[in-house]
């Protein structure tokens, strides 16, 4: 199974920490290519936290981020307190 397949669907208005957000990658084909954890949610802010290739672990506001905005898929809430590994 895919990480994107777990937990509940959320919507950007719903969105907070803990949350993990799905981008396609940088070749821009359809699948998912890129996920962040969001860190903090304010009226003007979605910061995630993520790992760059060329920078590192890095924190980004999508809100103002063409480049992720262009590239985003859904955003999913998972329960941690349940998960198990099988």
């Amino acid at each position: 199974y895919s990480l994107a397949e777990l937990g509940e669907t959320v919507t950007l208005s719903e969105i907070q920490p803990g949350d993990l957000m799905f981008f396609r990658g940088s070749s821009n084909s359809g699948g998912v290519g890129h996920v962040g954890m969001v860190i903090e949610v304010t009226p003007d802010a979605i910061n995630f936290i993520h790992s760059s290739t060329n920078k590192g672990v890095t924190i980004n506001n999508f809100k103002t981020s063409k480049y992720y905005i262009s590239r985003y898929l859904k955003a999913k809430r998972l329960d941690y307190t349940t998960y198990k590994k099988d």
